[in-house]
């Protein structure tokens, strides 16, 4: 009886890779790309939780309108707005902090939600087996047949734009890739020794499942995470840039580089610079935290790299 117990903390403990934690994150230390994009989402972290709260600027402030001041339209960065202002005369580092707030929530909103629904859907089927399997996975196939930003744009259209469609959408062009990718791990794992024996000695399935089988499926799983929020970043972008995501006077930073196209002909180019920036940065560092997992999780990748 006390021999399953140990057999699970050892599969759990090499993440059912062979790959020990120990080693794994000593050469993420040394992977100087992994660090990067770790400090790049830890720094994009804090400046959107902490700067409203340094930089008291009111990002719904129209310095043109509410205070008259024709001198704020466009304003170039200068040490009063750093970032410059836009054609309303909002300060433009207001308006990123906010925007970034609000994207950078979306984006782990919907990664949340559509990769655990996933991982929980996939790796049930894929325990189980038969009917459910196949139209689950059918109906999976057919969500990622279609192009993700048609079908995005297309529920948006038809529902209207608001934050809690948003994530909803973007959750629900995530979920079949962590379902398929759950889905291969539980049935790689499920004959493994430790679930036989588990199942000799009379454990439900939930608990197989949820107990030994998935968090041995951990590694694959937690690289998809930082891509799946970089890529629910860029979609919540796209959406605001055409005007089906989130709706003025709220920032987000695909609105923001919408609004910055007119005046770009008038020489103003930091009002869609800077949001375009930091949803590149923002981005880059997911994909490279994405595979400095897959590097430290890997054991080829692993023994390439000592």
């Amino acid at each position: 009886m006390a021999s399953l117990p140990f057999l699970h903390g050892r599969e759990r403990h090499t993440l059912g890779r062979g790959v020990s934690w120990g080693p794994g994150w000593a050469w993420w230390l040394r992977n100087r790309w992994a660090v990067m994009g770790l400090w790049g989402v830890a720094l994009a972290g804090a400046a959107v939780t902490l700067g409203p709260w340094l930089w008291r600027t009111d990002p719904a402030f129209q310095g043109v309108y509410q205070g008259g001041d024709l001198s704020l339209r466009l304003a170039p960065p200068s040490l009063d707005h750093p970032l410059g202002t836009d054609a309303f005369g909002r300060d433009v580092l207001a308006r990123l902090l906010q925007g970034g707030r609000i994207s950078l929530g979306i984006g782990l909103a919907a990664a949340l939600l559509g990769v655990g629904t996933g991982v929980v859907v996939g790796g049930m089927v894929g325990y189980v087996g038969g009917l459910a399997d196949a139209l689950v996975m059918r109906i999976a196939d057919t969500l990622l047949a279609f192009p993700k930003l048609v079908l995005l744009v297309s529920l948006a259209a038809l529902f209207g734009p608001s934050i809690p469609l948003v994530i909803g959408t973007l959750a629900l062009s995530q979920w079949p890739v962590g379902a398929r990718l759950a889905r291969g791990e539980v049935l790689a794992l499920r004959q493994r020794p430790f679930v036989e024996a588990a199942r000799a000695l009379g454990f439900s399935r939930r608990r197989i499942l949820f107990g030994h089988v998935l968090p041995n499926a951990a590694a694959p799983l937690l690289v998809i995470f930082p891509l799946s929020v970089g890529e629910a970043v860029v979609m919540e972008a796209s959406l605001s840039f055409l005007g089906l995501g989130v709706q003025p006077p709220l920032a987000s930073w695909g609105n923001m580089a919408a609004e910055g196209l007119n005046p770009l002909a008038e020489g103003a180019w930091w009002v869609s610079a800077f949001p375009g920036l930091a949803l590149v940065a923002v981005v880059l560092s997911f994909n490279l935290v994405s595979e400095g997992l897959r590097e430290t999780l890997n054991p080829r990748g692993l023994r390439g790299h000592s």
